[in-house]
């Protein structure tokens, strides 16, 4: 199972998914042009990755719970992100 979307992000944390599945895949692509959107994989709320505007990242996932798995912008205008995020 996966899922897949194109959505905008500010700079308050936006939880990928809300319910609470273990994942092992995950791609962000940042579409913007201007802002870099940063990936958090943990509860800390600290940036663990960063993607410049065009950039994206892929991650094999070693069962991480959906809820952990956030973004977000690091300026408050925001930017449009695209995501696939595979379960098990």
């Amino acid at each position: 199972t996966h899922w897949d979307k194109a959505y905008e992000i500010t700079s308050t944390d936006h939880t990928i998914r809300d319910d609470s599945v273990n994942c092992n895949f995950l791609y962000v692509k940042n579409l913007g042009g201007t802002h870099d959107a940063r990936v958090i994989l943990d509860a800390d709320a600290e940036p663990d990755i960063l993607i410049p505007p065009g950039g994206s990242v892929s991650l094999r996932l070693n069962s991480v719970s959906s809820t952990l798995i956030k973004v977000d912008c690091d300026h408050s205008d925001g930017t449009t992100i695209e995501y696939v995020l595979a379960k098990e």
